[in-house]
């Protein structure tokens, strides 16, 4: 099993670097050519050496289903069918949902369900879909750290992957243009304003606890909402159904109208234009 997933490593990294030049508009299509041919040559291996395990053991043949999924995927990629980023969410998903229905129970309790979880999760925040990525890894992290154990590799990545979602960040207005990223770390119980320090600071700061030294108030109306945020919707009147209602940013801020459209964790409830002055920002999920 090591050599199969030492290769699916190799291949996640160099299909991973794709996607963050694309996410920062730095695609050079020669080495992202490159890279994915490399990719699908290490996938290919994998699946090699996973197919040979599973004439062994069955549990294996969820992680041969895995491979035909990526090496589907990396092959549309290749052939400019695919787009990286939303369409790996739906692949993710597939591959998830398949080694948990494969997994002992279908508890989804082995270390290829909770490795397919995590890159489903972490594709999801890419997506800024954070509520459903902070829900899948708070319950990943429980699993890993109960049947793998709390410094297991799965386990500390299950970790970091839960803290990176868990940042709230946002700009201030006057502060640096704009520009520079901040974290909300606690609502006031004025609710008017808030805590917040550099969303670098909160990286740093997941195995401390406590509030970082640098944390500083601010008011809430100064507060620029980034995608990915968790928010509550209040003092609609038009929509007074949507008040109270969880939901995320995907998208910016739509300059003309001022409005960010927040899409809501409660099945069925279509996606809102919602002022920032009527949306708070979520620290703690509720259960």
């Amino acid at each position: 099993m090591a050599e199969g997933n030492a290769y699916d490593q190799l291949a996640t990294g160099l299909i991973y670097r794709c996607q963050r030049a694309k996410m920062y508009g730095k695609v050079d299509q020669t080495q992202k050519e490159k890279d994915l041919k490399q990719a699908l040559k290490y996938l290919r291996k994998s699946r090699i050496s996973y197919k040979k395990l599973s004439s062994k053991a069955s549990k294996f043949e969820s992680n041969v289903t895995a491979q035909d999924m990526n090496i589907d995927l990396v092959e549309s990629l290749l052939q400019g069918e695919g787009q990286l980023g939303v369409v790996d969410v739906g692949r993710l998903r597939d591959i998830y949902n398949h080694t948990v229905d494969a997994s002992v129970g279908g508890k989804g309790e082995s270390l290829y369900s909770i490795k397919s979880g995590i890159e489903l999760a972490s594709a999801l925040m890419r997506c800024h879909e954070t509520i459903e990525a902070e829900r899948l890894l708070t319950k990943l992290l429980r699993m890993s750290d109960r049947v793998f154990g709390l410094d297991h590799d799965l386990s500390l990545r299950a970790h970091r992957e839960l803290h990176k979602c868990q940042i709230r960040k946002v700009q201030i207005a006057g502060v640096d243009n704009g520009t520079s990223v901040f974290a909300v770390i606690k609502l006031k119980e004025d609710e008017e304003t808030c805590l917040v320090c550099a969303a670098s600071t909160v990286m740093m700061h997941s195995q401390q606890p406590g509030v970082p030294l640098n944390a500083k108030t601010v008011s809430v109306k100064d507060l620029i909402l980034q995608p990915g945020n968790p928010v509550v919707c209040h003092g609609l009147e038009k929509a007074s159904h949507l008040n109270g209602k969880l939901g995320e940013i995907r998208n910016k801020i739509d300059e003309k109208t001022g409005r960010f459209e927040v899409h809501f964790e409660e099945e069925g409830l279509p996606p809102c234009r919602v002022r920032q002055k009527n949306l708070q920002v979520v620290i703690n999920l509720p259960a």
